[in-house]
C-alpha cells in the first residue's frame, strides 16, 4: 500500500529575505538558501521542520521576466497572491516512497509522472523535479487540502538499495523502485 510523508510546504512572500528574517525574529526559525528556478523568476529559502520535512519561503525575483504564456500567467498569480505584502501559503507536498506510487497517483489523476529541471542550489548543482500529477497549464489558486501529491527527487544519485527517500535541504533524495 503506498504511503505518503509531507515533503514541504510553501509559503509564498512578497520579499523572501525580509520574510525569512521575520521568521527567525518572531519564531526563531532559522533558514537556509535554497537556491533558484531558471526558467521561472523564482527563488526560495528553506526552513527545515521535524519529520525530514521543510517549509519552502518562496518568492517572485523577476518581475520583468519575458515568459512563455502559462509561466507569465503564474508569475502573475504569485504576484496577485502576495501583492498586500503579506505571506501566504500556498501549496503543500507530499512524497512518495517509489517510483510505482508515483506513477499510481498520475493515473489516478489521469495524468504522468513529468521530470523537468529543479533549483539551482547555492553550490551550483541543479535539481531535478519528479512530480504527478502534470501541472495545470494555468496557476488557479487551491486551497492546501486540494493540493496534489508532489515528489522531489535529486539526480542522477540513488538512494542506497534498502533506504527510504529522505528529504534533504533541496527536496528528496532518490527512491527505490
Amino acid at each position: 500500500m503506498a504511503r505518503y510523508e509531507l515533503d514541504h510546504v510553501t509559503l509564498g512572500a512578497r520579499h523572501l529575505y525580509a520574510t525569512s528574517e521575520r521568521l527567525r525574529a518572531e519564531h526563531g526559525l532559522g533558514s537556509l538558501e535554497g537556491g533558484w528556478l531558471r526558467f521561472l523568476p523564482t527563488a526560495h529559502r528553506v526552513i527545515p521542520i521535524p519529520g525530514d520535512a521543510y517549509i519552502n519561503v518562496e518568492s517572485v525575483i523577476d518581475h520583468h521576466a519575458p515568459l512563455a504564456p502559462p509561466l507569465h500567467a503564474f508569475r502573475r498569480w504569485f504576484e496577485d497572491t502576495t501583492r498586500a505584502g503579506e505571506d501566504r501559503w500556498m501549496t503543500w507536498c507530499l512524497r512518495t516512497q517509489t517510483l510505482a506510487d508515483l506513477e499510481d497517483v498520475a493515473r489516478r489523476f489521469d495524468s504522468d509522472v513529468v521530470t523537468f529541471e529543479g533549483a539551482v542550489r547555492p553550490d551550483g548543482t541543479v535539481g531535478t523535479t519528479v512530480m504527478a500529477p502534470r501541472p495545470p497549464p494555468r496557476p488557479r489558486p487551491r486551497p492546501p487540502e486540494l493540493v496534489l501529491p508532489r515528489r522531489h527527487v535529486r539526480a542522477p544519485r540513488a538512494t542506497p538499495r534498502g533506504r527510504r527517500a529522505r528529504a534533504h535541504r533541496g527536496g528528496v533524495a532518490g527512491a527505490r523502485r
